[in-house]
């Protein structure tokens, strides 16, 4: 595979314009349909609650600080490095994309219910996109 490194390259390529395409389409469609795919489709469901007996040793505490934190952190890092490489963010957004698609199919096929005392992480910027923060069958 040719490696390209501009995105002037890149625009000259036309599968790989219909792969920007692709991938950008189809996670706008993921952002505006999932919060109505986990209300009315994840949450509804009867999950299956797993008796974890190891999890059960420790005290849930709460970390949504340092992980989002990380989180951000990585992100930012990821993105200063491959900003020059437009291959590498395709396969990024590529693989995001099939991800995420597979979550919501185990999501789907394997609903599990919540612990009982488990904490939520609160993302202090995806609570802006998604008011309702509280799902938590993941």
């Amino acid at each position: 595979m040719d490696v390209i490194l501009t995105w002037k390259e890149l625009a000259r390529h036309k599968k790989m314009r219909w792969a920007i395409a692709f991938c950008i389409m189809g996670l706008l469609i993921m952002v505006f349909y999932l919060p109505s795919y986990y209300g009315e489709v994840i949450e509804p469901k009867p999950g299956i609650y797993l008796d974890d007996f190891i999890l059960n040793l420790f005290t849930p505490v709460n970390w949504s600080v340092l992980i989002f934190t990380l989180i951000y952190l990585s992100l930012a890092e990821t993105i200063i490095s491959v900003a020059r490489n437009p291959t590498l963010i395709l396969l990024g957004l590529s693989t995001y994309f099939a991800v995420s698609l597979l979550r919501m199919g185990t999501m789907y096929l394997l609903t599990l219910e919540t612990p009982t005392d488990m904490i939520l992480l609160v993302d202090p910027v995806s609570a802006n996109f998604y008011p309702d923060s509280t799902f938590a069958k993941d």
